[in-house]
């Protein structure tokens, strides 16, 4: 006998020009949050996934900066008046922004924008599979100096879900932004054959993060490619809202403008690996880790997905369906 399956929100994430969101689902009760203890407000959170990603190409660490913090403070502060509208401060400092419903922690923001890291070429220091400008401001050696705010817009925004968040991020930028980021060997990294949006783009990134857990890979399966594109195009009539379709299969979706991947998609839904504790079967955080959990869920060994583009807001909107469905109560993911 099948175990109930469950789904919970839906979480909007949005990068500099990408927006992004993702279903979430649960396989257990999840156990009160675990209390961070921070100098400011997710100062750890920012500060040790950026030094981490810069530890990856031998950029040294970044030192928290109240001066900063406070520019960042001010500006998202200033941004609540004016509905979060998406828009740069055009300071004095480097800057990236992100903005989301619900709960979106430091850490899962610095890890989308790190997902274009793929998308920069070092031997010709340029951005060569899409955009890479979050990755490489992260990545900057010569930015040492990092501070951060969030600032919750309430709820009068218009399709908010939970809550909106303006969280900003604030970067002193010393170089020219016509050097490279750090010094090294020539990238490995080629343009893939593919496009963005094809069927490797999503298989490939999937069996990649299964693959660190020892799950098998996934296939690429037509009949879930036609459901997904066929409730794809059906939500452009719905100007893309992120609406599950309460089908059969495992379902993840994303939307978001400007250029979107389907890696960048998967990598956003495997940001939640952190937050899931396998000997407890449970996910540490309140905002879940059901979008990694079905990623790397053993018995679901199909694949489709699809993307779409509403052009009346320019959403692109994304889905990927799994079967078998993964995320039952009770049950390990692998």
């Amino acid at each position: 006998m099948r175990s109930l399956k469950i789904t919970s929100s839906i979480v909007f994430f949005l990068v500099g020009t990408i927006i992004m969101s993702s279903t979430t689902t649960t396989t257990a009760s999840k156990p009160p949050a675990s209390k961070k203890h921070y100098s400011s407000p997710y100062h750890n959170d920012f500060v040790d996934t950026h030094n981490a990603i810069r530890a990856e190409v031998g950029v040294g660490p970044m030192s928290w900066n109240e001066t900063i913090a406070a520019y960042a403070r001010n500006y998202a502060n200033n941004r609540v008046k004016n509905n979060c509208e998406f828009e740069h401060s055009g300071g004095p400092y480097g800057e990236n922004l992100a903005e989301g419903y619900g709960e979106m922690s430091g850490q899962q923001a610095v890890k989308y924008w790190a997902t274009e890291k793929p998308n920069y070429d070092y031997g010709s220091n340029s951005c060569v599979g899409g955009e890479c400008g979050h990755y490489t401001q992260i990545v900057w050696r010569n930015s040492i100096h990092l501070g951060c705010a969030r600032a919750n817009c309430g709820t009068s925004i218009k399709v908010l879900l939970m809550g909106q968040i303006l969280m900003v991020m604030m970067m002193i930028m010393i170089a020219s932004t016509t050097s490279k980021p750090f010094p090294g060997k020539k990238s490995s990294h080629h343009k893939h054959s593919h496009n963005k949006h094809s069927h490797f783009d999503f298989l490939d990134t999937h069996n990649a993060i299964r693959a660190e857990v020892g799950v098998g890979p996934m296939t690429w399966n037509k009949t879930l490619v036609a459901y997904a594109r066929n409730y794809a195009n059906s939500m452009v009539s719905k100007n893309c809202e992120l609406e599950h379709s309460g089908g059969i299969y495992g379902e993840n979706l994303a939307a978001g403008y400007g250029e979107m991947t389907g890696e960048q998609a998967v990598k956003f839904w495997a940001t939640e690996k952190t937050m899931y504790d396998y000997t407890s079967n449970t996910c540490k955080e309140e905002d879940g880790c059901g979008h990694y959990l079905q990623v790397v869920w053993r018995n679901s060994i199909r694949l489709g997905c699809a993307t779409t583009k509403c052009s009346n807001n320019g959403l692109v909107f994304v889905i990927c369906s799994y079967d078998p469905p993964g995320n039952y109560i009770g049950q390990r993911p692998y």
